[in-house]
């Protein structure tokens, strides 16, 4: 959820607050504003904490680091992903790839852009920070050629989804992802495509089903 009624700069901080105040468990976070963003959120989470060695040693939240398809690591994801390790706070290491859009059309082709910009941002990670926690994410889908609109749920999304936590687990990596229905109305539609994409995700060993699960 990001609110549309507030202020937009600086609102992952606002939201970051209220989930913490509101959460016993683990959270997705954004970091907004790079290393300084990050660094606010630990400060956060240090004062419930005790300290913010504690907050590394037992993170309560999880960083979401979308990367830019195609193959784009742009320097603000880099100082995330490099501070993220720094402090020991998982990262969501995530590529939102469009099958047709940014990737070949193909789901083998748009599976080998994901794992290739992923890979390629664990490799930064555990450079800077060997041991850096990072988990292989996507919430990728296919062009619809018709509305140039993400078919976030059609079938060829489904099998791309399964296809990169094969590949996540085959680099012995957590995985995590999904993406919401296409629906415009929480109907029936909306019902079997959720249906469909996450009984895909189970069946293929998806470690976390993404936050979209909520919508």
């Amino acid at each position: 959820l990001t609110p549309q009624d507030i202020q937009q700069q600086g609102h992952e901080m606002l939201l970051f607050a209220h989930m913490l105040k509101n959460n016993t468990r683990n959270f997705y976070s954004l970091p907004g504003g790079g290393r300084k963003g990050i660094e606010f959120e630990i400060e956060m989470a240090a004062v419930c904490a005790g300290s913010s060695g504690k907050v590394s040693k037992k993170p309560v939240f999880t960083e979401g680091l979308c990367i830019i398809s195609p193959l784009t690591q742009r320097q603000g994801f880099v100082e995330e992903l490099w501070t993220c390790g720094e402090y020991n706070i998982p990262a969501y290491v995530e590529s939102d790839a469009i099958a047709g859009g940014t990737t070949p059309i193909t789901i083998a082709g748009c599976a080998v852009e994901i794992n290739a910009n992923i890979l390629a941002a664990v490799a930064l990670a555990q450079m800077k920070n060997p041991g850096a926690p990072c988990i292989y994410s996507s919430s990728a889908g296919i062009l619809d050629m018709k509305t140039l609109d993400l078919g976030g749920n059609a079938p060829e999304s489904t099998l791309l989804h399964m296809a990169s936590a094969q590949l996540a687990h085959h680099y012995g990596l957590p995985y995590y992802g999904a993406n919401t229905p296409d629906s415009k109305l929480p109907d029936a539609q909306m019902g079997y495509e959720a249906m469909q994409h996450f009984m895909g995700l189970a069946m293929a060993g998806c470690n976390i089903i993404h936050v979209s699960i909520g919508n």
